[in-house]
């Protein structure tokens, strides 16, 4: 205790930013490690997909900074009942249920994510986060649109 009286104001001052500094920092490199681990596949281009799989039926953009990108949208196939979703083809009737929630921590802007269930061995959640300049109401009509598609 007598240490910390002795200290100038201005060191412990500097101390205390340090420490919060450093805090915020390891925060944001958690959250980036968070939304990484969230897709394991690497994301392709959407042109490289239709090369794959044509011309889609549909396209739903769920996060629009990333709408050039297979993270970035869920491609619709009618003819074949399928979903492109993070670049893997998905069967329909695999798809038990969409949601979404707020991933966010707290201090930090708002970021969304869509839920996809499915009956997939090892791939019961699927995760495609939003981004963090939708809303609330822009991920529920992401998750209206793809229910609206899967009936």
């Amino acid at each position: 205790m007598k240490i910390l009286l002795a200290l100038d104001s201005s060191l412990v001052l500097s101390i205390v930013l340090f420490i919060v500094f450093l805090f915020l920092i390891l925060l944001l490199e958690w959250r980036r490690n968070r939304h990484e681990k969230m897709n394991e596949t690497k994301p392709v281009s959407v042109d490289k997909l239709i090369e794959k799989y044509g011309d889609p039926d549909d396209v739903i953009v769920v996060n629009t900074l990333l709408g050039n990108r297979s993270d970035g949208v869920v491609l619709v196939y009618n003819d074949r009942e399928s979903l492109i979703i993070n670049g893997q083809e998905i069967k329909k009737s695999m798809i038990t249920d969409v949601s979404f929630t707020n991933y966010a921590v707290p201090y930090l802007p708002e970021d969304y994510i869509i839920q996809i269930y499915t009956k997939l061995p090892g791939k019961d959640l699927i995760k495609i986060p939003t981004g963090n300049v939708s809303s609330a109401v822009y991920a529920k009509e992401v998750v209206n649109y793809i229910r609206n598609v899967l009936s």
